[in-house]
């Protein structure tokens, strides 16, 4: 029977193995096939852009009611050190997972129902202060207490059962929750980041197997969990909870069945989302303070390639870095698939979504005050504009912004 594995986390860093088939030619041609046009995958294409957006808008929500909103002291601005750290960790986790997962199996579920918990709180919990205003109900209490009833029945709901839907819901809210609250406050911090993680995910990928005698990130990544409910009834000697509860997934993907292949997915590491979300999340914030000193004024004369881009400043840092994301997911995609190999998903997504920003904030004038950081606390310079609309670095200011 065909197998088909596709995007997968370890260790908090995801790979793209789309489509790993071990049919002929002819069935691997005709898969291919299925997987441009399996729905799916456009599914899963098409929410990993919503969440980004909306995990962006969030922190960009965040930073402007900052003074009266509480939830502002849970946001994390990332610093060189611990990006420095990120790949160390990442591999010391990896390597505990691969060598130790049926010792800490039941730990890790644990730790992964109070996280995914607190988060789809975090996710739902705007949608349903809407809906209390629109109905205009009085008990300020109650969407807090329905966000927290309904966190963890969707956990408890994916504990029972391992059902994607559950998995993807859990997934979902985490993502949003890690692009809201987790910063870079600077453009360098976000590419040392990125590249950082980028040579982790190759060699983990395509060098692991030389060392350990086995691809580590695949196999941590397909590992799957024993159910802590049928462990429950196997101590209570309860066979009927044993056989109904499935082994589960590892969290940290995005999962949905193919619409055309039996027992094959479309699925994307919440990794492949979160990385690429933090630098489209600071071109979002930059955006935003950009709009705030009047940044895109009049275009900058110039002529050839130069003047055509610069004539394209309507579009926002953040726009060009999503498409830049969206062409560099779908090559991965692709490329994947016609090698028949584990492809590392941020060889094309950190390309994708670093070119396209440094070429436009170069152009535009903006590279040095980006690079800089107008996000470091406190604010290594102030964002000020030129009669031509263009950011210049000004002296040091206790705020980003002129009063």
């Amino acid at each position: 029977m065909d197998t088909a594995i596709s995007v997968l986390e370890a260790g908090g860093k995801d790979k793209l193995l789309e489509n790993v088939d071990l049919s002929s030619n002819e069935e691997a041609q005709h898969s291919l096939f299925l997987w441009l046009i399996d729905p799916g995958r456009l599914i899963i294409f098409f929410i990993s852009l919503f969440l980004i957006y909306n995990g962006s808008q969030r922190a960009v929500k965040l930073d402007r009611d900052s003074k009266d909103n509480p939830m502002a002291e849970g946001v994390q601005d990332l610093t060189c050190y611990h990006v420095v750290l990120m790949p160390v960790i990442g591999s010391v986790m990896l390597l505990t997972m691969f060598y130790f997962f049926e010792y800490i199996q039941y730990v890790y579920i644990i730790m992964c129902v109070v996280v995914s918990v607190t988060a789809f709180i975090n996710f739902i919990y705007p949608l349903l202060t809407w809906t209390q205003d629109k109905l205009q109900l009085r008990d300020d209490r109650l969407p807090l207490l329905t966000a927290v009833v309904l966190s963890i029945t969707m956990a408890t709901a994916w504990v029972l059962t391992g059902h994607w839907l559950c998995l993807d819901a859990l997934g979902m809210a985490l993502s949003v929750m890690m692009i809201q609250f987790v910063r870079v406050p600077s453009l360098k911090v976000a590419t040392l980041l990125l590249l950082g993680l980028l040579v982790y995910d190759i060699f983990w990928v395509f060098y692991s197997t030389s060392i350990f005698n086995a691809n580590v990130m695949v196999e941590v990544a397909i590992k799957k969990a024993d159910n802590p409910v049928a462990m429950m009834g196997e101590k209570l000697n309860l066979p009927s909870l044993i056989k109904s509860r499935p082994p589960l997934s590892i969290p940290g993907k995005l999962i949905v069945p193919s619409f055309f292949q039996d027992k094959s997915f479309a699925m994307l590491g919440l990794g492949d989302i979160v990385l690429p979300g933090l630098l489209l999340c600071f071109a979002m914030r930059f955006d935003s303070e950009s709009r705030s000193v009047n940044l895109h004024g009049s275009a900058h004369s110039g002529g050839g390639l130069t003047r055509y881009i610069l004539h394209c400043r309507r579009w926002s840092y953040f726009t060009v870095a999503m498409i830049g994301y969206a062409i560099g997911l779908v090559t991965a995609g692709l490329i994947a698939d016609l090698f028949r190999a584990a492809q590392p998903a941020l060889l094309y997504l950190v390309p994708g979504v670093l070119i396209p920003l440094f070429v436009k904030a170069i152009l535009q004038g903006d590279f040095r005050a980006m690079w800089a950081g107008p996000f470091t606390k406190p604010p290594l310079i102030s964002l000020e504009t030129d009669k031509r609309g263009y950011h210049r670095l000004g002296q040091y200011s206790s705020s980003i912004l002129p009063s």
